[in-house]
């Protein structure tokens, strides 16, 4: 059996993103593995396993636009 359920992936629309600042603040806050964190000029795709989705889709609405 999996240990993190969900495989949660999404994309979130900003131009001022910190990679570093929302690895670390995954890393403090929720429980999972396997967090992919990557930005380029538009755009942060965010993968990561949880059980907790929703705290997931929490945190990364308040970054920009999901």
């Amino acid at each position: 059996m999996l240990e993190f359920r969900y495989d949660t992936q999404l994309l979130i629309e900003d131009e001022n993103f910190d990679e570093d600042k929302i690895s670390e603040y995954f890393t403090n806050n929720f429980k999972g593995d396997c967090l992919l964190a990557v930005e380029d000029e538009e755009l942060i795709k965010i993968h990561f396993h949880t059980n907790e989705p929703w705290k997931v889709l929490e945190y990364c609405s308040q970054l920009g636009e999901i």
